[in-house]
C-alpha cells in the first residue's frame, strides 16, 4: 500500500464521519478490499510460495471489482433510472465472471484473467466515460464535485489499464509496468483525495442531494 493509498483511506473515514454518504462508504470498502486482496496475494507468493492460490484470489477479487465499478459507472452516471440499471448491470457482470470461473473450475474452459480483465475495463471505461460526460453537461450540475472527480479517476485508471494490457507480452511491458501500475494507482488516489477535499468542506452539495 503507498502513501496515498493510506491518505485516501484516512480521508474518506474523515468524510464519512461529517457526510456518511453512501458512495464513500462503497468507495471504502472498495479500498480496503483491494489493499487486503493485495497483501493475501504477495503472502500466497510469497510466504505460502503458492502462485496458483495467489491467481485464485485475484480470479476472486476480479468478479467483486468488476461488479462493483458496473454498479458507481451506472448508479452514479447522468442514467435514466440508474439506481435499479446499476443494481441488475452488475449482477449481470458478476454473474458472466462467475459463470466462466465454473467452467474454469469445471475444467471445460481456461480462465483467461488478462482477456476477461480487459473486456471489463474496456466496456468500464465506455460506461465512465459516458456518465462524466452527460454529467457535465446538466447545468444545475457543478462541474468541481466529489462525484466527478471519483469518476473522473476510475476513467483514468481504467483507460491507462487498457494500454498496459495492450503491450502485455512485450519486452516494454515488463520493464515498466511496476512504474506505470504504481504512478496510476497514485494518479487515481489524488483523484480520490481531491473529491474528499471538496466533500469535507462543503463544496459537493450535489451529492448530498443525489446519494440517498
Amino acid at each position: 500500500m503507498n502513501v496515498v493509498t493510506y491518505m485516501v483511506i484516512v480521508a474518506n473515514v474523515l468524510v464519512l464521519r461529517k457526510k456518511p454518504l453512501l458512495l464513500f462508504k462503497a468507495l471504502l470498502a472498495f479500498l480496503l478490499i483491494g489493499e487486503v486482496t493485495h497483501f493475501s496475494m504477495d503472502y500466497a507468493i510469497y510466504a505460502l510460495k503458492n502462485k496458483d492460490l495467489a491467481w485464485e484470489i485475484r480470479y476472486i477479487y476480479g468478479f467483486f471489482d468488476t461488479a462493483f465499478l458496473t454498479w458507481m459507472a451506472i448508479a452514479y452516471g447522468n442514467y435514466p433510472s440508474p439506481k435499479k440499471k446499476a443494481l441488475l448491470a452488475a449482477a449481470t457482470s458478476g454473474g458472466i465472471w462467475i459463470l466462466f470461473l465454473i467452467l474454469h473450475y469445471l475444467g471445460i474452459l481456461e480462465f483467461q484473467v488478462a482477456w476477461m480483465e480487459s473486456i471489463a475495463n474496456i466496456i468500464l471505461t465506455l460506461l465512465f466515460g459516458f456518465g462524466i460526460i452527460t454529467r457535465v453537461e446538466i447545468p444545475e450540475t457543478p462541474l468541481v464535485s466529489g462525484i466527478n472527480f471519483i469518476l473522473v479517476g476510475f476513467l483514468i485508471y481504467l483507460f491507462s489499464t487498457i494500454v498496459i494490457f495492450g503491450i502485455q507480452g512485450t519486452s516494454i511491458r515488463e520493464e515498466v509496468y511496476g512504474f506505470i501500475h504504481g504512478a496510476l494507482h497514485i494518479l487515481r488516489d489524488v483523484f480520490f483525495l481531491l473529491a474528499f477535499y471538496v466533500e469535507f468542506f462543503g463544496a459537493g452539495r450535489v451529492l448530498a442531494r443525489i446519494d440517498k
